[in-house]
């Protein structure tokens, strides 16, 4: 790191560009590796295989990272808020798993749908970013609230639904944090609207 930035100019948003491309890198590597078929049959070197991926994964997604924040020249804010709508979209797929609860899912399937709602996420994060002149201080706040809105979405559904939850329950509570989710990035978006 130090040699390959050595002699350029590292703004903040290259900086935490370049920490969540090794995030990312990470979390797809994680996902991706049963569908690779890192977890085969072989027990021998299966450890050493994955922990290679993933180690890679993890630099290759920083080197990228870093390079496209040199050419894009993102703000810190707008990292953040690419950060956030990912994470917004690994949680919805997730979620949406456990709203429609597919029969005949298996588990490398999941993992490549869960890793997709990552990308796709960063994706749409990284264009809605692209727009904004947000500070990141509203960034930050707009993410809090992200989560806190799928917390309270969550705490309210557990409470209403009580011990005697049935499939049907999980299905609503599911929809009702998805919803909190959303609903607390759209708050979050307006109460911060008159921030410089």
């Amino acid at each position: 790191s130090l040699y390959g930035t050595r002699g350029r100019t590292m703004t903040g948003g290259m900086a935490d560009a370049y920490g969540l491309g090794m995030v990312i890198g990470v979390g797809n590597s994680l996902l991706l590796s049963g569908p690779l078929g890192l977890f085969d049959n072989d027990v021998s070197n299966r450890s050493e295989k994955i922990q290679t991926f993933v180690l890679g994964s993890a630099w290759g997604g920083a080197v990228i990272g870093l390079l496209a924040a040199d050419h894009i020249k993102p703000t810190r804010a707008q990292v953040s808020v690419t950060s956030t709508i990912g994470l917004m979209g690994v949680a919805s797929t997730m979620l949406g798993f456990a709203i429609f609860q597919p029969d005949d899912l298996d588990g490398n399937t999941f993992a490549l749908v869960t890793a997709a709602g990552l990308d796709i996420g960063l994706g749409a994060g990284a264009g809605f970013a692209s727009k904004l002149d947000w500070s990141l201080s509203r960034a930050r706040l707009v993410g809090l609230s992200a989560f806190l809105g799928a917390l309270a979405g969550g705490g309210t559904s557990l409470l209403l639904i009580g011990e005697n939850g049935d499939n049907n329950s999980g299905r609503l509570a599911a929809a009702v944090t998805l919803a909190g989710l959303w609903g607390g990035f759209a708050l979050g978006t307006h109460l911060t609207s008159d921030m410089a």
